[in-house]
């Protein structure tokens, strides 16, 4: 818990970490801390100004209450490392919030007059209650501003490069954090001069308003500027986090990114040049809604967004890379629920019909996905080339080397060796990964961020 953010996937609980997040920034003296217990002022630093610390005796709180991945405890017996005003504070305010999505106000009215008349500011709950408008009904977010494909049309956006240059596309996973390790990744990568960078999504907790311009868009400007006075091009997929709010704030963040030349109308997009490579993203985190049961969730495409990237993957005589924020397989993740024999499916079924749609013509190079927050380099599987899990962007998870989950999967993907990252402390590294496209040609650079420099993990060609 003390080495980053833990995030849950859990609508009610995301939102209700991106109100405390918020809560800190607007009350910076939202602590009730004894001075001796106080983490020291470099740990706040480090994550920069935008982001409270990880650290922080509040985040800190928030963190332990959930760390059970949703089932929190009782408001007693605090853990030592937590003051007991904010333990009772993280267990009202959360109760609050249940209350008031239930309906129920009498229970939110008492809690309410409970905070107000206790030592805790009462422009703490007011944060909090701010932030109700991101749920909906029965604590599910609330309805998503889905762009259709009928209102897209046939827009494809333009890949920057030409036949003399070639095109440099940066792949970030996972990254909207707005952590100092973020900037650092960032700083790092941008050493590699791209032409485009791409997010495979989620912004966190989230991706309310105020996160998605804290965590991404401020933190992505100061390096994306070119000394012509232009910028960069950032595109950006809907991950689940994103969705947790509503998408309000993501899909606003759209239209913030890029001039309106080649500015990103929807969620799923075509990004394609005269190098014969294109981009199809889609959008896999609008489907991603049973925050209550994690491992039940098997996502899939609306049918006119499917039928949207099949046209433009057959109009299309060049070759053709994936992208997505959920993953195609794994090896280490649960997609669904178990059969009646126990065995688990190591593969998302419903994408896995969209795959064989899209690549009927054998044109398919790659597909890039993120999600599970780590590095994943497999071996062709189910007639994907090229599965590629490169979601280390910036959230710090424990690396479980073990194969429990796979042992109980019906032939489960095989990892590259050079899957295998330096660990740190029990940690996934970050990292990022550069494809650098040509006319017939095309290369794959895959780097971790260790000692605060960039290693080459991994090269590989995307041209068989």
């Amino acid at each position: 818990m003390s080495e980053g953010y833990p995030t849950h996937r859990h609508a009610m609980l995301s939102v209700f970490q991106s109100a405390i997040d918020a809560l800190i920034r607007r009350h910076p003296e939202a602590s009730h801390e004894l001075p001796a217990q106080r983490p020291p002022a470099a740990t706040a630093a480090q994550h920069g100004p935008d982001r409270p610390a990880r650290d922080h005796s509040l985040v800190r709180a928030v963190a332990a209450y959930f760390q059970h991945a949703g089932t929190p405890p009782s408001a007693e017996a605090p853990p030592k490392n937590v003051h007991p005003k904010l333990w009772i504070f993280v267990h009202l305010a959360y109760d609050y919030v249940r209350a008031r999505i239930a309906g129920d106000m009498d229970r939110a009215n008492k809690i309410r007059d409970m905070l107000t008349t206790s030592e805790i500011d009462p422009g703490w709950l007011e944060t909090i209650t701010s932030h109700l408008d991101y749920f909906g009904a029965d604590g599910t977010r609330r309805a998503v501003p889905y762009v259709r494909p009928a209102m897209v049309g046939r827009h494809v956006l333009p890949l920057p490069g030409d036949d003399a240059t070639g095109c440099r596309v940066l792949i970030l996973g996972d990254w909207g954090t707005g952590t100092a390790a973020a900037r650092d990744l960032l700083a790092a990568a941008m050493a590699c001069k791209p032409d485009v960078i791409l997010h495979l999504g989620d912004i966190y907790y989230s991706g309310t308003h105020e996160e998605c311009e804290r965590n991404f868009r401020l933190v992505l400007e100061p390096f994306r500027r070119l000394p012509d006075g232009g910028t960069i091009p950032v595109y950006t997929l809907a991950g689940n986090h994103d969705m947790y709010s509503g998408g309000q704030g993501y899909y606003e963040l759209l239209g913030t990114l890029n001039p309106p030349a080649c500015a990103q109308r929807a969620s799923f997009f075509c990004l394609r040049g005269g190098l014969g490579w294109q981009f199809v993203a889609l959008d896999t985190g609008l489907n991603d809604h049973v925050p209550f049961d994690v491992d039940s969730v098997v996502t899939e495409l609306e049918p006119d967004e499917e039928d949207w990237a099949d046209a433009r993957i057959r109009e299309f005589s060049g070759r053709t890379i994936l992208l997505s924020h959920h993953q195609l397989f794994s090896r280490h993740a649960q997609i669904g629920p178990p059969a009646s024999d126990g065995r688990l499916t190591p593969y998302n079924p419903r994408l896995l019909e969209s795959f064989k749609r899209f690549n009927e013509s054998g044109r398919i190079a790659a597909w890039y996905w993120g999600h599970e927050h780590a590095l994943g380099l497999y071996e062709p599987y189910l007639g994907l080339a090229r599965g590629r899990c490169v979601g280390h962007g910036a959230v710090p998870v424990a690396k479980d080397d073990s194969d429990a989950l796979a042992a109980r999967m019906q032939d489960p993907p095989k990892l590259r060796a050079e899957s295998g990252l330096d660990r740190r402390r029990g940690l996934e590294v970050h990292g990022f990964t550069v494809l650098t496209l040509g006319a017939g040609t095309g290369v794959a650079d895959y780097f971790e961020f260790v000692d605060g420099k960039p290693v080459q993990l991994f090269h590989e060609s995307l041209v068989d």
